[in-house]
């Protein structure tokens, strides 16, 4: 009986793909694992994260031919592989980039790619929050000026096309007035997390250029290292998370908003664990 096909671009986890495609089309662990050439044993391994799913041409050939795949769906698969496979967040950067240039990924995954190309450009992020104090003219001059960082007029022309684009601003035909809509990106939630790793790398580098750009009395950078458990590490991340919905209810009430800032909180370890 001829198997259900289903196109690895809707994908971001070829584990998830492997599930789905078990589920459709009946098929058993171990039933797979001889379609595939794996040990039952090592295929389990695979699909419960485990083991990674070798990227050699052997088992390639074997996934195109069984799951009906054209070469560039199998390259999605193989790049799949790769995604997963990548241990640091630079690494993983890099591979996800690959795979956002393939033309037919966008067209299928439009909300990931926007949320992607949103987040790895801060100022695409901070122009958002700029044009929502109010309706204004698109003046490029002023925009450039009144950022405290420096803001190339190529990127602030090509960041206006992108929120236009996708919806986050409106430009009046007539008057050239914009203004942002009160949209939110939409996103799967490991492409989320890995753009946001992007646009928080950015957001680093920017508040130490803050130390030298402003002055004392417009910016707070605190920090404290302490030893803590689990348990007490635990407890600051929810104390921070609550804070920043409390940030977020001030800003929905706030009637006067004249500037936008960045207001980030971290929390991460700088030794492995001293006590056993």
């Amino acid at each position: 009986m001829k198997k259900t096909k289903i196109s690895t671009y809707r994908y971001h986890d070829y584990r998830k793909y492997l599930h789905d495609w078990m589920q459709a089309n009946s098929v058993s662990l171990r039933q797979l694992s001889i379609l595939i050439d794996l040990s039952p044993s090592y295929l389990s391994q695979i699909l419960n994260n485990k083991k990674e799913l070798g990227a050699d041409p052997q088992t390639l050939s074997n996934v195109k031919k069984v799951f009906r795949l054209d070469k560039d769906e199998l390259k999605h698969f193989k790049d799949l592989i790769n995604l997963s496979k990548s241990e640091s967040h630079p690494k993983k950067i890099e591979v996800y980039n690959k795979i956002i240039k393939d033309s037919k990924y966008k067209n299928i995954n439009t909300n990931e790619a926007e949320t992607y190309s949103y987040l790895n450009h801060w100022f695409y992020v901070a122009l958002k929050e700029y044009f929502s104090v109010e309706k204004k003219k698109l003046d490029f001059k002023k925009i450039k000026d009144d950022f405290i960082f420096n803001l190339k007029y190529s990127d602030i022309k090509k960041a206006v096309s992108f929120l236009s684009k996708s919806g986050f601003v409106e430009i009046e035909k007539d008057t050239d007035n914009i203004l942002a809509k009160p949209i939110h990106v939409q996103c799967y939630s490991d492409v989320y997390r890995l753009s946001l790793g992007a646009f928080h790398s950015q957001m680093f580098k920017l508040a130490i250029e803050a130390i030298e750009k402003v002055e004392r009395n417009e910016r707070l950078i605190l920090g404290n290292t302490v030893c803590l458990s689990d348990e007490s590490f635990e407890k600051v991340k929810l104390m921070i998370e609550n804070l920043q919905t409390e940030i977020q209810k001030l800003e929905e009430a706030d009637t006067k908003k004249s500037k936008v800032y960045h207001i980030g909180q971290a929390a991460f370890p700088l030794t492995k664990r001293i006590v056993k």
